[in-house]
């Protein structure tokens, strides 16, 4: 199975060390085609919104692929910011988007983990 990382991040490498060893990771925009899922991963020390905007697109364009999780209930990772009530407002807009376009909105950190765990189960 390939993972395609629309956001690096602390909280990727983090999600890394939790899943099979085997899962390949990939940053490069060139294979997201040839990938299993494409996972953004919103957190608070992310700068800018380009990883929001590419989420969308992908919800419309590789929708069954297109994964969007966001930190707001969970901090696994010690981050320096913390999500303001704007941006948490947002991320609940854009989760709801993702999943109108026919990508999955992921809500909770198990959640994401037991997603990923079936799809690389059902994948070989």
């Amino acid at each position: 199975m390939k993972i395609y990382n629309g956001t690096p991040s602390k909280y990727i490498t983090y999600l890394q060390s939790l899943l099979d060893a085997s899962i390949q990771w990939t940053e490069n925009v060139a294979e997201k085609a040839h990938c299993d899922a494409l996972l953004y991963v919103a957190t608070p020390d992310l700068e800018g919104v380009d990883h929001i905007i590419d989420a969308v697109n992908d919800s419309n364009h590789l929708r069954e692929k297109t994964l969007f999780f966001s930190t707001m209930d969970t901090q696994p990772v010690a981050f320096q910011k913390e999500f303001n009530p704007h941006q948490l407002k947002s991320l609940v807009a854009t989760g709801k988007m993702i999943r109108t376009n026919g990508g999955h909105w992921i809500e909770s950190e198990a959640e994401l983990k037991d997603f990923l765990t079936k799809l690389h189960t059902s994948n070989g």
